[in-house]
């Protein structure tokens, strides 16, 4: 695909390690989701938990809801090809969806 040439696709994959650092995630966590092994003790007898796993997915989650909020209902992903749901009206659910979520309560 043009769009990635001269890319280090690598970075496709870890794109995200900055932001489960920033939130706080166990070491163990993070680097399992990136696909390395931790040397040692450490990465022996450390083992990722449901419940880390989960806490990463609800780190992200909150992130992707972030930017489709301000980036509004007219956002359109690029797709090299045709997908099997019409993306601009799943993609209005998902900003309905978040901005109900981000509302505080009592508002």
């Amino acid at each position: 695909m043009k769009a990635y040439v001269g890319k280090r696709l690598y970075l496709l994959r870890h794109g995200h390690k900055e932001w489960i650092d920033e939130d706080g995630h166990s070491r163990v966590a993070v680097e399992s989701r990136m696909g390395h092994e931790i040397a040692g003790v450490e990465g022996t007898y450390s083992n990722v938990t449901p419940t880390m796993e989960r806490a990463i997915m609800g780190s992200l989650q909150a992130r992707w809801q972030g930017f489709v909020v301000t980036s509004g209902a007219d956002w359109l992903p690029s797709s090299p090809k045709s997908l099997p749901v019409d993306l601009l009206t799943w993609m209005k659910g998902k900003v309905s969806a978040a901005q109900v979520s981000n509302t505080p309560s009592g508002s």
